[in-house]
């Protein structure tokens, strides 16, 4: 099999990104191979790592586009509002792409910038209203909190797991302690 042919079917970027993130929606990450996108565009696989790079360099970029958003400024007067309004935007964030959360748990490296950037805010936040000597420990103990909320709300059979309300609940009762 050769070069195609320029009556083969073109793909972009975005629409491998799309289809990405329908294969993982409807099967998880077992569900994302470049077989299956090549299938679902009616292109080559060949096409889709042409575009898409390797399957790390998709998945870090599925991440960089779910979480495209959350560093954007957070409504609040006060250091602890503003770090609850950003939590609960990354929250909301996270229960809609917890397949990509669990790929960054299983390879830190697929963390990007935007995420750094956000834990970076995260701490400034903290640093606000916590003595320099808790914030990391701090720090740590929201983002696993989070994250275990994250686990268990995607897993959940749908309506029976936790909500955002208890989230929020949870939340206040651990910053209200600091």
């Amino acid at each position: 099999m050769g070069r195609p042919t320029k009556s083969a079917k073109a793909v972009t970027k975005g629409q491998i990104y799309q289809a990405a993130f329908r294969l993982i929606e409807n099967g998880g990450l077992e569900a994302l191979s470049f077989r299956a996108l090549a299938k679902q565009l009616c292109v080559t696989p060949m096409a889709i790592t042409h575009h898409a790079g390797t399957r790390k360099q998709l998945l870090s970029a599925l991440i960089a586009l779910a979480f495209s958003e959350i560093c954007a400024p957070a409504v609040g007067e006060s250091p602890r509002a503003r770090l609850q309004f950003r939590l609960n935007r990354y929250c909301e964030c996270a229960v809609a792409n917890a397949h990509l959360i669990q790929a960054m748990l299983a390879d830190t490296s697929l963390v990007g910038d935007e995420l750094s950037r956000f834990t970076d805010q995260i701490q400034q936040e903290l640093e606000a209203f916590v003595d320099a000597e808790t914030v990391l420990p701090v720090l740590s103990l929201i983002v696993d909190y989070t994250h275990g909320f994250v686990s268990s709300a995607a897993t959940a059979p749908d309506g029976h797991g936790p909500g955002r309300d208890e989230y929020i609940a949870s939340l206040d009762w651990i910053l209200g302690r600091l």
